[in-house]
């Protein structure tokens, strides 16, 4: 636990314990577009009070993949 007593902000992400599949997506041509309607990873991240720390640490990794703060990341660069 951190100093405050609350932990660090990996220690109260909402994904903590989840599998890790959800976080890192494989996509098929042409299933991109459905696969961000109902991703149940971003849905967890709409929710996380850890959002903003998430994001800020995923900004620091050069190729950045996977889901972060609800955004998803290709080669480093958030998926449009």
């Amino acid at each position: 636990m951190g100093a405050e007593g609350r932990g660090t902000w990996l220690e109260r992400a909402a994904c903590r314990g989840t599998d890790i599949e959800i976080w890192f997506p494989v996509h098929k041509t042409g299933v991109l577009h459905k696969y961000r309607e109902q991703s149940p990873a971003i849905e967890l991240c709409a929710a996380c009070p850890v959002w903003a720390e998430c994001r800020a640490y995923a900004r620091t990794i050069p190729l950045v993949e996977g889901v972060w703060a609800g955004v998803e990341y290709k080669r480093g660069k958030p998926v449009a």
